[in-house]
């Protein structure tokens, strides 16, 4: 909007012959003008040749609405055109619409006009600010020519109940790294909103001000291009980049399968299942990522910018599901440190997606029946309790968590005794991604038998909340100390949770490992010591499910699977 003094001397000019430059053209039906704006068209002074049409009027005296220019008195408020600014998202389909100026970039219009602008009075300014609101925007529109990236800027306002519908300001360089118009690039990850992430939150926004994002910070640490971290070279390349936050407390929070490793997929898990379906795409249809490459590089100049990259992938069938990544593969791909080439794509960008072995899991389709085969014969093996066969089975650490890896030697150990279904035809990775559907790299209790962690949760967070620690309960029940706790005297402890007698069961034996047995009289057992149930002090139940969970959503709309319940 233009200053005071600009808005004095239009006002003055609109009172004598010059009319202002740079007038608009839209359509205002006259239909929609009152009798006395209608009057002043007739009686127009200059003549019928010269007298302005409703459009004319309208758009000489554009009304424009924003707080400034209303606690402006009525005659020196700003209601005649102005230069336009860039606005491309003038109109989204999104959903977005206009909020404050109508800024447009016009193709080359008259210079001057021939009407003479008739003299503003207060009453005829509240007909021009109706008449204003009811423009044709789809006319306006028409007109619009694109600008050039470096001069967008567009103030929106989103329709959406978590924004309020508050203005949101996007910068040019904002634009710049979303390519455009398309998806918005994102250098953030859903996992670092968590409530427990507040070391990973500090660290993704120490990544995106310092490196460009997680993606490039990646390319930093892992020098030998494996796409996984132990913890010397996790630590040791923090250190030498400048992180000075908790180390130790991010390396537990990245160390999302407990395999004592950081793999790109959970450092920086949106781009990584990206990046690895467009990879997984490019190697089934055209052998390598690098062949994509010079199969879409058309000019053979080596080097793709980021239209020519979209183009090219659309051109050549990349499926429907991958086209909406397109642009922000296309930014995690462009190496923010080559200066040199920056903003494009050059093959040896490239090599590190190359070199990436991505694991089988990412794709494979679900075995759901191999799966049923495989839980029934697990469950035949060890006494048809899920508990006591996850726990010797498969999380023998007593983590929580089972990584791919501990399942495939569960699977080999399973199938060396025997055990058919442990290698079903599918293979073992489409038995894993039955468990695994959103594809996190590991599975937990609630995965493996919703029942059971129904019953060891509530439990783990009763007897927390009760003795301050789990293995607390052993010391408060045991009738001498060190001998652990009978069938009956854990029974008796958790009365309060309401469980069935079934359920006490399975708890006290999937807890203890040992076989219940009928004397004729009672149910009889082993005991559970303080050592055999410590390693639910360190279960954090609440924060491993709101992990779960956020992942479950963040995969939702890349592996084609919804969050389950």
């Amino acid at each position: 909007m233009g200053s005071q003094k600009a808005a004095e001397d239009t006002l003055a000019s609109a009172r004598g012959n010059a009319p202002p430059a740079g007038h608009l053209t839209a359509s205002v039906p006259t239909s929609s003008m009152s009798p006395r704006c209608l009057q002043q068209l007739k009686t127009w002074p200059w003549g019928t040749d010269d007298r302005p049409t409703s459009t004319g009027w309208c758009t000489q005296h554009h009304v424009v609405s924003s707080r400034g220019n209303s606690a402006l008195p009525r005659l020196r408020r700003a209601y005649f055109d102005h230069t336009p600014r860039s606005d491309p998202l003038f109109k989204d389909p999104g959903g977005r619409t206009l909020s404050g100026y109508m800024s447009l970039v016009l193709p080359s219009l008259p210079s001057a006009h021939s009407q003479s602008p008739v003299d503003v009075k207060s009453q005829e300014v509240s007909e021009l600010r109706r008449l204003s609101r009811k423009l044709d925007v789809s006319v306006l529109l028409a007109a619009v020519q694109q600008p050039p990236p470096s001069q967008l800027e567009a103030v929106v306002t989103q329709h959406d109940p978590v924004t309020g519908g508050k203005a949101r300001r996007r910068s040019p360089k904002s634009f710049r790294s979303s390519g455009g118009l398309g998806r918005r690039v994102t250098n953030r990850t859903r996992m670092a909103e968590l409530s427990s992430a507040g070391a990973l939150a500090d660290f993704v926004s120490w990544c995106s001000k310092k490196h460009g994002g997680l993606v490039h910070v990646w390319r930093l640490l892992d020098k030998d291009s494996s796409l996984s971290l132990s913890k010397k070279e996790f630590t040791k390349g923090c250190a030498q980049l400048g992180w000075s936050g908790d180390l130790k407390k991010l390396w537990s929070i990245l160390d999302r399968d407990h395999s004592d490793m950081v793999s790109f997929i959970h450092f920086a898990p949106e781009a990584a299942l990206d990046l690895a379906r467009v990879k997984h795409w490019a190697e089934v249809k055209f052998g390598s990522v690098q062949q994509l490459f010079r199969v879409i590089d058309r000019d053979r100049n080596k080097r793709l910018d980021v239209a020519e990259f979209v183009a090219g992938c659309k051109r050549e069938g990349i499926p429907e599901s991958l086209k909406s990544c397109l642009r922000t593969v296309f930014h995690w791909l462009d190496d923010k440190h080559q200066t040199e080439h920056l903003g494009l794509i050059v093959e040896s960008e490239l090599e590190f997606l190359h070199n990436w072995l991505c694991p089988a899991y990412l794709w494979e389709e679900p075995d759901d029946q191999g799966l049923t085969s495989f839980r029934e014969a697990v469950l035949a093996r060890y006494r048809q309790n899920p508990l006591v066969a996850w726990r010797m089975l498969f999380d023998r650490d007593g983590s929580m968590k089972v990584n791919y890896l501990e399942f495939v030697a569960g699977c080999r150990r399973l199938a060396k005794d025997g055990v058919a279904a442990a290698m079903p035809p599918q293979g073992v990775a489409a038995l894993f991604c039955a468990l695994d559907r959103n594809r996190g790299g590991w599975i937990s209790l609630r995965l493996w038998d919703p029942p059971s962690y129904r019953l060891l949760s509530k439990f783990a967070v009763w007897a927390r909340d009760t003795f301050g620690k789990v293995s607390g309960c052993v010391a408060a029940w045991e009738k001498q100390k060190g001998t652990g706790i009978s069938l009956s005297g854990f029974c008796l402890g958790i009365t309060p949770l309401g469980f069935c007698e079934d359920d006490m069961d399975l708890l006290f034996e999937g807890l203890s490992l040992e076989k219940l047995s009928w004397d004729g009289h009672k149910r009889t057992g082993g005991t559970i010591a303080s050592n055999q149930i410590s390693f639910l002090d360190s279960w954090q139940v609440e924060v491993q499910l709101e992990e779960e969970l956020a992942w479950e959503r963040l995969a939702c709309g890349r592996v084609g699977t919804g969050p389950r319940h």
